[in-house]
């Protein structure tokens, strides 16, 4: 009997230290998107690990705040550096993708970024092509237990 409650103890501490149903290799990500000091709406928020696994997204609120979810609803992203993506767009009717003034895309991204719908529309960013892609993007994040919000500042230049 003095065993069993023994173990059963151990049991309850070992739940407590993982936590109820959590996956012990993710950790809790919010955070806010602006670009040029104003809330991005509607935009999508991409964590990928560097060493690679299975990245996190979120969806940017009318005040730019966002959580990330990778196994399940706000569940957060993997505990790794991450390159970080922020992608808002529209399909236009134009036969001409739109690309900010002076911004390009990598060569190897354009055919994929200027993007043919498949519906006669291309792709129009509303945030910065830069940031549509974590190696261009510049913004690397370091996911761990206890992260404060990630406040990803975006830039039109």
């Amino acid at each position: 009997m003095k065993r069993y409650l023994c173990g059963m103890a151990w049991g309850v501490v070992a739940l407590g230290l993982i936590g109820c149903g959590g996956d012990p290799t993710v950790a809790k990500v919010s955070g806010t998107v602006t670009l040029d000091g104003e809330p991005v709406e509607g935009a999508s928020v991409i964590f990928s690990p560097i060493g690679g696994g299975r990245p996190a997204t979120g969806q940017t609120d009318s005040q730019g705040n966002f959580q990330l979810s990778t196994y399940g609803s706000a569940d957060g992203a993997l505990i790794a550096e991450h390159q970080v993506s922020v992608v808002k767009v529209e399909e236009t009717k134009t036969a001409e993708a739109y690309v900010p003034e002076g911004e390009e895309a990598p060569e190897d991204q354009r055919d994929a970024l200027s993007g043919d719908l498949g519906t006669g529309g291309r792709v129009k960013y509303l945030v910065p092509m830069k940031y549509a892609i974590g190696k261009t993007s510049g913004i690397k994040v370091q996911v761990e237990r206890g992260l404060e919000p990630v406040a990803l500042e975006l830039t039109s230049k």
